[in-house]
């Protein structure tokens, strides 16, 4: 048995935006969490600012 890596393939369109959708929703997702766990939780500017440089890069 071989541990050859298959060839990488490039992603079309539609795969481009299966994947940009699925980031999206993983963001909102997130970030229903983060408002769930509260405004005073020491991590939310953090958490928060990750959240907001991914959806500018999703934009």
């Amino acid at each position: 048995m071989s541990d050859s890596t298959p060839p990488m393939t490039t992603p079309n369109s539609a795969d481009l935006q299966a994947l940009r959708s699925r980031a999206h929703y993983a963001v909102l997702k997130a970030n229903k969490v983060l408002v769930l766990r509260g405004w005073d939780d020491p991590v939310y500017v953090a958490c928060r600012q990750a959240l907001d440089s991914v959806m500018i890069l999703l934009n």
